[in-house]
């Protein structure tokens, strides 16, 4: 099986997730022992796992924080408000 034109089109269709994790599998031995669903499952998860993690981290770009280490878990919805 030619792995270029399987990356090129997993690049090409914007699964930047999957095709990382493609490369990861051609490279492992263990991967040879794993069913077609497996490899695919592993695929899809690492897909949505990238996506998801790019969504958080727009957000946490957008939010504007003021501080260098907060995070949403930082905040105290019923704090006192200056007038």
């Amino acid at each position: 099986m030619l792995t270029h034109p399987t990356l090129d089109h997993l690049k090409a269709l914007r699964l930047d997730g999957m095709a990382e994790v493609f490369v990861e599998m051609q490279a492992q031995d263990s991967a040879a022992d794993l069913s077609h669903a497996e490899w695919l499952g592993l695929l899809v998860d690492r897909e949505v796992a990238s996506r998801e993690t790019k969504r958080f981290e727009a957000r946490m770009r957008s939010a504007r924080l003021r501080h260098v280490g907060a995070c949403p878990e930082d905040v105290v919805p019923y704090a006192a408000r200056p007038r």
